[in-house]
């Protein structure tokens, strides 16, 4: 919804999307309103997520630490990058 934002935002000063601006969304959202714009953006593994984290807190392991646990992420191209 940011990148929506955003791209109202700059469109309304004249700045096209993507010729003079490239916008990425982080949410996997690609297309919320009837603005034309379907939205390049980084889609996360949610159900990944969401297993990891179930399995972490039911672990037998000690406590959590600060552990570092990266999980792929993807890209879906959309009208808003070139």
């Amino acid at each position: 919804m940011i990148a929506y934002s955003v791209i109202n935002h700059l469109t309304a000063k004249g700045i096209r999307i993507p010729q003079d601006v490239n916008v990425i969304g982080f949410d996997g959202i690609n297309k919320l309103d009837n603005s034309g714009y379907v939205c390049s953006t980084i889609v996360q593994p949610v159900r990944a997520i969401a297993e990891t984290c179930v399995d972490l807190i039911l672990s037998d392991e000690e406590p959590l630490d600060s552990r570092l646990i990266c999980l792929p992420v993807s890209f879906a191209e959309g009208g808003t990058t070139k």
